[in-house]
């Protein structure tokens, strides 16, 4: 065999294995590309799932603030409502007497469940007092009443219904009544509200339980008993 003969063998022989080489090679690129691949795609789903945890955590979270928050009401809800039933509830109002008819008088009631401390009650515009030639404007209670117990109330004589509906005369106009005083908590929030005499126009006097019917029910029984001491029975 000759040099060149020999030398191209080699050649041939180390060409194929460069060969081999290079295709070992592009297979275990490719391979590590694959690799590659499916790790960032583990990657993408491993990412998107830690998204996915921490919304989870964040509406938690948030669920747990609004529980919180609705808790927190609803206890302020019942303090709220303890107080107020704690304290005491004041109306002023004009109303008919039952002892005489059509005499109209101004009640100031406690209907709460606490005493009630100075009391201050206003009338917009003010009250007119009509009890024959005592007329004028009503102010007994500009100095506010001291203190006023559970169910306790106070009255004072306004007028007789009729001599505010009296002809040729303007009825009295409506009145914004105002309310104040303090409770076991402290100023009670006022209570304001509208009253009208109008109401009282053309009312019947409702005597049955005054002064009137008492002496006619006296009358009567002692009628009774003359009847039957003259008849001894």
């Amino acid at each position: 065999m000759s040099g060149e003969f020999i030398v191209a063998i080699v050649s041939v022989a180390i060409a194929g294995g460069a060969l081999v080489v290079a295709i070992l090679s592009a297979q275990s690129a490719k391979d590590q590309a694959r690799s590659a691949k499916e790790s960032a795609q583990a990657a993408n789903v491993q990412a998107s799932s830690a998204r996915d945890q921490v919304m989870a955590a964040r509406e938690q979270v948030a669920a747990a603030r609004d529980a919180a928050a609705a808790a927190e009401r609803q206890t302020e809800l019942s303090e709220q409502m303890r107080r107020d039933q704690a304290q005491p509830y004041v109306v002023a109002d004009v109303r008919a007497s039952s002892h005489s008819g059509h005499l109209l008088q101004v009640v100031v009631e406690n209907r709460g469940n606490s005493v009630a401390r100075d009391v201050r009650v206003s009338f917009d515009p003010p009250l007119q007092r009509r009890l024959g030639a005592d007329r004028g404007t009503f102010d007994d209670l500009e100095g506010g009443i001291t203190f006023l117990p559970p169910g306790g109330s106070l009255s004072w004589h306004l007028g007789t219904s009729f001599s505010y509906f009296e002809e040729g005369q303007a009825p009295p106009p409506p009145s914004t009544v105002t309310v104040r005083c303090i409770g076991p908590f402290g100023e009670v929030e006022p209570l304001v509200y509208d009253l009208s005499l109008a109401d009282f126009a053309g009312q019947a006097a409702d005597v049955d339980a005054g002064s009137l019917a008492n002496v006619e029910k006296a009358l009567k029984d002692l009628t009774k008993t003359v009847e039957r001491w003259r008849t001894g029975r």
